[in-house]
């Protein structure tokens, strides 16, 4: 799902309670460009209710590794290039570039495509304006996360896993 109307017919279908931030971000051109992105903590709120075997993984998790201020959570974001198409076609216009963020404390769980939070899907082109490119989209990002009341960067957050309220702070 690589076009405009795909990408904004996906954010019209997110479930009630995902957050955005959009992100104010410095173009080459020196004019200011904007970048939405999803709150991981609301997110994985959504992506845990529909997902018993996701839940299963966090329950275990927990039990294994007891998330407090004092032994937080270690957060994992990784970056990604999503090609559709033809993959030796030089000017692929479609291609994407993905940010998602998971866990270490979910182990071999990390293996599980499911378990990693899509915070970011935006065209490789655009992403490619930004002046100073992924990292200056990254450092945003983080600095939005952490800016919130409710963010686990900042104050940790309430998570519903099998039915119990699970504090997570990274």
């Amino acid at each position: 799902p690589s076009s405009k109307s795909t990408l904004k017919k996906l954010n019209a279908k997110l479930p009630e309670g995902v957050l955005q931030h959009r992100l104010a971000l410095p173009s080459e051109d020196c004019d200011i460009m904007h970048l939405n992105t999803y709150d991981p903590v609301s997110l994985l709120s959504c992506m845990l209710k529909d997902a018993p075997a996701l839940q299963h993984a966090y329950d275990r998790a927990f039990a294994k590794h007891p998330c407090s201020f004092q032994t937080p959570w270690d957060m994992v974001i990784i970056f990604d290039e999503l090609a559709p198409g033809n993959k030796l076609h030089y000017d692929n216009r479609r291609k994407l570039m993905l940010m998602s963020l998971s866990f270490l404390q979910l182990e071999e769980t990390l293996r599980v495509d499911d378990s990693w939070l899509t915070v970011l899907a935006a065209r490789a082109s655009i992403v490619g304006d930004v002046c100073g490119g992924f990292g200056t989209v990254f450092a945003k990002y983080i600095e939005a996360i952490a800016s919130t009341p409710e963010s686990t960067l900042t104050a940790g957050a309430f998570v519903t896993v099998n039915n119990a309220p699970r504090w997570l702070v990274a």
